[in-house]
């Protein structure tokens, strides 16, 4: 049950998106190469995620930013770069059915999970790094209304118990997840 060099990339692009940006598994595999956005911020590229309501399952005319932290911005450039290059329709190098790739995705990497050790049962990958995800917000200690914005989130029971959702620029957004601790990953 071995991949190939180029699945096992994708399984390393997917985990490092993943849990540096919390975005779902079918946020990730839809996000396409025109919804990422570069921009200019303390003087280096950064890139945020464009998300509409019709990925996020949310209304259909809601609009999701996410902002890459620094230290996925080499994977984003890379991912741009190869899309360009093979014109690639999704950011992570396909085309065809996202929700298909999705599911590839999650059941390659349960399989590799099942052979580390430790107990891993009801564990579900993709969805483990959205809670790494949070966890690492929480633990830096970065805003709550910032980290429910970030997460998603309509109400903040899911986050944090914080209603609201207006106020935080995507300057806030980019500042929060700077000062999240990424050393771990």
């Amino acid at each position: 049950d071995e991949c190939t060099g180029t699945n096992h990339q994708l399984q390393r692009d997917v985990m490092l998106l993943g849990v540096t940006t919390g975005l779902r598994r079918l946020e990730l595999m839809s996000l396409k190469t025109g919804d990422v956005e570069s921009l200019q911020h303390n003087g280096e590229t950064r890139y945020m995620l464009h998300l509409s309501g019709e990925v996020t399952s949310k209304s259909a005319n809601a609009l999701r930013v996410v902002p890459v932290p620094t230290i996925a911005t080499a994977t984003v450039e890379r991912l741009l770069r190869t899309g360009a290059e093979n014109g690639y329709e999704y950011l992570l190098g396909f085309n065809g059915d996202p929700h298909k790739t999705a599911r590839a995705i999650a059941q390659g990497l349960a399989r590799r999970l099942k052979k580390l050790p430790g107990d891993w049962t009801g564990v579900t990958p993709l969805h483990s790094l959205r809670r790494s995800y949070i966890q690492t917000l929480m633990r830096s200690g970065v805003d709550t209304l910032a980290a429910k914005v970030l997460m998603g989130h309509t109400t903040g029971d899911m986050t944090f118990g914080l209603y609201g959702r207006s106020g935080v620029s995507p300057t806030q957004l980019l500042e929060a997840v700077d000062a999240a601790d990424w050393s771990v990953w």
